[in-house]
């Protein structure tokens, strides 16, 4: 319903595959009635909200106040048509959510608060960058919806116009070996405006609502994850934080290809898992099967997050408690579930096709991308021609060195988790200057991470903390699992990277996944660091906390600014 609303409120302008046309379209009577009445409702719902909470008048009022006060704002938005203002506005419905977040809390903030306040400034900054961001642009392998034959783009469109799977070898049309779910959920939200009266030019636009609600909907999922391992006050604010500050999935709520719905379902598999070995009920069970199914429905990589997820089948099998006679429905019934939905696309073009189940194309070496030329040692070891005041990826024209090619996987996937495959803000000095801070405070993050994997791994298993424990000991599996997935994501990965030797397979989308694991040992190093006595933990602690803060509030100021 929302999105339905969004798309017919988004009438006001119209955007080719090249540009905003800026040809300002005239909101009917009806929709400006329904916008009023909306308004005035939801102004008077939480006048009464306030009351009922015991808030003297005058206080009532300005909260009441600001709330209309953003309607109007957001009623003028829709009516604008430059791209500047809607940045703009963007900028004032952030600064608006957290003032008014900080008047609601003023004194008795906590942790649900402040998860509450970073996870509106995140919906804030994904809203704001699909807004000046269309799909033509910061895209992977979509290409034009109106004249390309290929891509995403033409995968979408031949559903939407055929209500049929594309015909023929799908290797033979460049994206469609690709699971139709993202596709033909794409096609049906096409559909929707259609019966609403939208033209196909803003309707394709409106696509982004789809990915932003996938991108705005892992943030809740990974809160929820974090809460399943324990973690509490600065743990589980930094942990949240990273998942829902980190540019990409700022770049994913924008990108209208199969990978952040994909993301999403893996991290609904991985709530439920570990909701699973901690209650093995058939609801738990349910949410696994589904999570993975419609993930490799979407993206065959979805099927990683099954190798660890077997392995905790495996582990509660052991469990005397349990074993195979109270588990075997469970499993058949997952079964049953998880493996059509995630195995019917690659065994249809397996049988009709001859296509590999785990088909990829291979781009050819004489790709201007291809850097197979560099030796493994290279590869993974050697740092030549890396700039460190310009953190930019190298990609031939674009970059610091005209030509060059970044090709060390460790740089190709630091760079793109900071910046995708793009160069947002290169050429402005401020803006080059939050880009350098944002790539050092990540390679800080990711040595703290690391650092923190390694100790959950010396706690759990350590004399001290571990062997007097059973074997089995929930958190022990559980951070198992977490650090299997990670261990297994980059080693496919890396295989990844080698197999098809070009510059674009190093971006980090493929390994966004890890984001919400190494928010969680960030989270787990915070809070371990501050118990017990000692300097040095509290050092690490306000290390954790304040390089984290330092990367988030420089992320979101960069996409502000670049809007």
């Amino acid at each position: 319903m929302i999105c339905a609303l969004c798309a017919v409120f988004e009438q006001k302008y119209r955007v080719t595959d090249s540009k905003v046309s800026g040809d300002p379209g005239a909101i009917s009577a009806a929709v400006a009635v329904t916008l009023a009445v909306l308004a005035a409702a939801s102004v008077f719902a939480l006048w009464c909200r306030c009351r009922n909470k015991g808030l003297d008048k005058n206080k009532c009022l300005l909260v009441s106040a600001g709330f209309a006060a953003a309607w109007a704002v957001a009623f003028a938005f829709y009516l604008s048509v430059s791209e500047h203002e809607k940045a703009l506005v963007i900028l004032v419905l952030i600064a608006a959510a957290v003032a008014a977040a900080f008047f609601r809390c003023k004194g008795s903030l906590n942790v649900p608060k402040a998860v509450l306040i970073i996870g509106l400034i995140g919906f804030a900054v994904r809203l704001g960058y699909i807004l000046y961001t269309d799909v033509a642009q910061r895209q992977h392998d979509v290409h034009s919806f109106l004249t390309a034959t290929n891509g995403h783009s033409a995968y979408i469109r031949h559903i939407y116009e055929n209500w049929s799977l594309p015909e023929g070898d799908p290797r033979e049309t460049f994206q469609f070996y690709h699971p139709p779910l993202h596709h033909f959920i794409c096609a049906v939200w096409l559909k929707i405006q259609e019966v609403l009266g939208i033209g196909f030019d803003q309707a394709k636009e409106n696509l982004q609502l789809l990915t932003l609600f996938y991108s705005s909907a892992c943030m809740p999922l990974a809160y929820s994850i974090l809460k399943e391992f324990g973690l509490k006050k600065a743990g589980l604010t930094v942990g949240f934080s990273i998942v829902a500050l980190h540019p990409t999935f700022f770049y994913l709520a924008g990108s209208i290809n199969n990978d952040i719905l994909s993301i999403l379902l893996i991290f609904v598999a991985i709530l439920f898992t570990v909701r699973w070995y901690k209650n093995p009920t058939y609801k738990n069970i349910l949410g696994i099967a589904l999570g993975i199914g419609f993930s490799m429905m979407t993206k065959l990589s979805g099927a990683i997050i099954a190798i660890p997820v077997a392995v905790v089948f495996l582990v509660k099998l052991c469990d005397k408690n349990y074993g195979l006679k109270k588990l075997f429905w469970q499993f058949a019934v997952f079964g049953l579930i998880c493996i059509p939905l995630g195995m019917w696309w690659s065994l249809r073009c397996s049988v009709l096709y001859g296509m590999p189940l785990s088909y990829v194309p291979l781009l050819s070496e004489n790709n201007r991308l291809y850097i197979g030329n560099y030796s493994v040692a290279e590869r993974l070891f050697s740092f030549k021609g890396f700039d460190f005041t310009n953190t930019y990826p190298a990609r031939g024209d674009y970059g610091f060195k005209a030509g060059f090619y970044d090709y060390n996987i460790a740089i190709g996937l630091t760079k793109t988790a900071i910046f995708g495959e793009y160069f947002l803000g290169m050429g402005h000095a401020l803006l080059e200057f939050f880009a350098n801070v944002m790539y050092y405070a990540s390679l800080g993050l990711i040595a703290l991470s690391l650092f923190g994997m390694g100790k959950t791994v010396f706690v759990l298993c350590g004399k001290k903390h571990g062997f007097e424990k059973p074997v089995l000991d929930e958190k022990r599996v559980l951070y198992g699992f977490m650090l299997l997935y990670w261990a297994v994501l980059f080693a496919m990965y890396v295989m990844f990277c080698f197999r098809y030797p070009h510059n674009c397979t190093m971006d980090f989308r493929y390994l966004t996944p890890t984001l919400l694991i190494g928010g969680l040992f960030l989270g787990t190093l915070a809070e371990r660091s501050n118990e017990g006595e000692g300097s040095a933990k509290g050092w690490v602690h306000y290390l954790v906390i304040g390089l984290t803060a330092v990367f988030c509030t420089v992320s979101v100021l960069f996409f502000t600014f670049v809007g």
